[in-house]
């Protein structure tokens, strides 16, 4: 109950200084048109991916070597479990249920872990060459499903918003970059903390390689 009414008070927040935020300032229509709350999920609190130019024509968002850790974390610990709960307890366990509970438990660890790790390394990829933007391994061509692709020609803007967070021991700032298309649409790239300035050198990295305008509310 306590974590849904610190969520409630998260969005209130959220919707507040949405609405405190002016976006006639960017002189266009479509900026007026669109919303200004973050559609990303993420709440992480370091900087888990980087931008880099793997290519010439090529930016991609890297995972962390901290994101990569903490998601190894998880599964380190669901093999630790059965392996210590056998070498110490299965002599002494009585009935299935204490064998299986173990199993199950470190099982729960190792897909939480996989699945941190599979979302943080998936590929985030703006290309020129194919003039496109995609996240996922299928490029562009190569796959019927094209949902999470999206044309160069399609993009408006890069939209970048922040949020404040507060935690049980600490409070931060996520910071969220998204595209805004030109049918007023937006699709989130990266929501992730870490430095201000350094999230706002991607998004204005990445506004300058599609060749769009920058729109940040920070």
């Amino acid at each position: 109950m306590l974590n849904k009414l610190k969520d409630l008070a998260a969005q209130a927040q959220q919707m507040g200084n949405a609405m405190q935020f002016d976006p006639s300032r960017f002189d266009d229509p479509i900026a007026m048109q669109i919303q200004w709350n973050r559609i990303g999920r993420s709440n992480s609190n370091f900087k888990a991916r980087n931008l880099k130019e793997v290519a010439p024509g090529r930016l991609e968002y890297k995972s962390s070597t901290g994101a990569k850790v903490f998601s190894l974390i998880f599964i380190v610990v669901g093999l630790i479990i059965p392996v210590w709960f056998f070498f110490s307890y299965f002599d002494t366990a009585e009935g299935l249920a204490e064998v299986i509970f173990p199993l199950v438990f470190g099982a729960i660890f190792i897909g939480t872990g996989y699945f941190l790790y599979v979302s943080k390394t998936k590929p985030i990829v703006f290309d020129k060459n194919s003039g496109h933007f995609w996240t996922g391994k299928n490029e562009p061509g190569t796959s019927t499903d094209q949902k999470n692709t999206v044309r160069f020609s399609d993009i408006h803007a890069v939209q970048l918003l922040s949020q404040y967070v507060r935690g049980d021991k600490r409070s931060y700032y996520v910071y969220e970059t998204n595209l805004v298309l030109k049918d007023t649409n937006r699709i989130n790239i990266v929501s992730q903390g870490g430095a201000q300035q350094s999230n706002m050198q991607d998004a204005q990295q990445i506004a300058n390689f599609i060749g769009v305008p920058l729109w940040s509310a920070l």
